[in-house]
């Protein structure tokens, strides 16, 4: 494959400049959404500010059949792979452009001697596509277990998610989590850079959320549950399947306002297990949907579920939600041509007006 990849390194620069300032103090670090298909890889930054020589890459994911079952529990894979003292990894997960065992943009294998591992980095190589994940690498060593790096801002890293046929491409900064000896990742504290919920326990989150114009564009969430130990997976939590469903407005209640504040009811609970993602319209009944073609604005709303669709109750982990804006570049932008284009961010929930976090 003949890519022109040098306006991508720039992008990619520009991402690790902005993305490491003032990140958290930690021994892990989290990817909450990786995505790999025919068309779209996802591009890692991993940046090692302390002093181990070898970090531990897990991949949790659905993939094939599954990857659009948001309800699918997600499987593991896991690698010891080499690293050094203020190294820094750009991994093509995919292994979708042609780069040895993934590592890109010239890294020598001097101080981090990777080319000598058998391993790969693109950890989803050879996985039946399309494939939807989270990524959690720690710095947990082999020689022993028990020892950490837990100097300052020991691991951070950037996402670069990039659709190479089209040159779309959007991101985000990675979060940093608790790490303890026994193995406990915990990324649900809004301070860890990824969770839209309220706190550790509160297990929900909603902010205020402008929506564009159906036609013009697509507001798609990608959704994932954070559990107390994003190592050992996601899929349960307290013995029981872990779920987050999301929906626009209270539900029964108000679901949004179209652009002339009239509000509009006719909401739906959409489920996520592991990693999910769903558009705007799949949050609200048809009619309703019908009337909000304009686009307009609605209170988002997440909350942790554990048991199933059918029969599930409240619960205490949290959930991380990135909104991603695009369009397929057929469509107009208010009357303009407006090409191809992403946006995307990750969402942090506020509490609802006149409210301190955490009450609801």
């Amino acid at each position: 494959m003949n890519l022109k990849l040098k306006k991508l390194t720039i992008a990619t620069a520009a991402a690790v400049a902005m993305g490491t300032a003032g990140q958290a103090q930690s021994a892990d670090v989290l990817f909450p959404y990786v995505v790999v298909s025919e068309s779209v890889t996802t591009i890692i930054n991993v940046i090692n500010t302390g002093e181990a020589d070898e970090l531990h890459y897990r991949l949790w994911y659905k993939n094939g059949p599954n990857a659009t079952d948001n309800l699918a529990a997600c499987e593991e894979y896991d690698v010891m792979l080499p690293s050094s003292p203020k190294d820094i990894q750009t991994i093509d997960i995919g292994a979708r452009l042609d780069q040895v065992k993934g590592v890109m943009f010239n890294d020598p294998s001097v101080n981090n001697n990777w080319m000598a591992s058998t391993n790969s980095y693109a950890l989803a190589d050879g996985a039946t596509l399309p494939l939807r994940g989270y990524v959690v690498i720690d710095n947990q060593t082999i020689a022993d277990p028990q020892e950490e790096d837990q100097t300052a801002a020991a691991l951070a890293g950037e996402a670069f998610v990039f659709e190479y046929q089209s040159g779309a491409a959007w991101g985000y900064r990675a979060g940093n989590g608790w790490s303890t000896p026994d193995e406990a990742a915990d990324f649900r504290m809004p301070m860890n850079g990824v969770a839209f919920n309220e706190g550790t326990n509160a297990g929900f989150g909603n902010r205020a959320m402008s929506v564009l114009p159906f036609n013009e564009a697509t507001t798609r969430l990608f959704v994932t549950p954070l559990v107390d130990d994003m190592r050992s997976g996601n899929n349960t939590f307290g013995g029981a399947p872990a779920l987050v469903r999301t929906t626009m407005g209270e539900f029964g209640q108000t679901a949004m306002y179209d652009r002339d504040e009239n509000p509009i009811s006719g909401n739906r609970w959409q489920y996520v297990r592991c990693v999910g993602a769903f558009d705007v319209q799949d949050m609200l009944t048809e009619l309703s949907a019908n009337r909000l073609v304009d686009g307009g604005w609605g209170w988002l709303n997440s909350e942790a579920r554990v048991g199933s669709v059918a029969s599930n109750s409240a619960s205490s982990h949290g959930m991380s939600v990135i909104k991603l804006e695009f369009n397929d570049g057929t469509s107009s932008f208010a009357g303009a041509s407006a090409g191809v284009f992403n946006n995307a961010f990750l969402l942090r929930s506020r509490g609802f007006p006149g409210e301190p976090l955490g009450v609801r």
